[in-house]
């Protein structure tokens, strides 16, 4: 897919709004993280760069954390699915919409994750488990990869999410 260089690349998907919810989720709001997100895009000399993901339609971009996350972290993995992948799982869902509800843009945000680290880090061992079902299922359709569960496992068994949640309330 051709990635333009200036103008909306991004968009929120539904499915990362959840983040925004709570006294655990985001607190800056969805449509300022966009703005910024397209900002820090239009301001590099070349745009952010997409870094290939587990499937051909995932992508990522790991930014320095400029929102406020329940999580003490340097970087912001944002993930990312190309809008044809998205169409695709919002059909099956019935949302036979979906083609001209969803925005434009080349790709929609599905995740945020928080890390100190600009690279990927392995995939949670449910995700997995749930991206390898078929979309009607409410995953991904692709194919669980045994190599790449087995280090998700062991990576996962040594570390953990923390969140820095006020335990008095938000």
């Amino acid at each position: 897919m051709a990635v333009p260089a200036r103008g909306p690349l991004f968009f929120m998907d539904p499915f990362v709004l959840r983040q925004f919810r709570g006294p655990r989720g985001i607190s800056m709001d969805p449509d300022a993280f966009l703005h910024e997100l397209h900002q820090r895009h239009a301001s590099s000399t070349n745009g952010l760069t997409l870094v290939d993901g587990y499937a051909p339609f995932c992508k990522h971009v790991f930014v320095d954390n400029f929102a406020d996350v329940p999580a003490r972290c340097a970087r912001l993995d944002v993930i990312l699915y190309a809008r044809e992948q998205l169409v695709k799982e919002h059909v099956s869902r019935g949302e036979s919409d979906a083609e001209m509800r969803l925005p434009r843009a080349p790709y929609g945000v599905v995740s945020i994750k928080a890390q100190d680290v600009d690279h990927e880090l392995p995939m949670q061992p449910i995700t997995a488990m749930r991206n390898a079902l078929g979309v009607e299922e409410g995953g991904s359709g692709v194919p669980l990869d045994r190599d790449a569960y087995v280090r998700s496992v062991a990576y996962w068994q040594d570390h953990v999410v923390v969140l820095d949640v006020n335990p008095d309330g938000p």
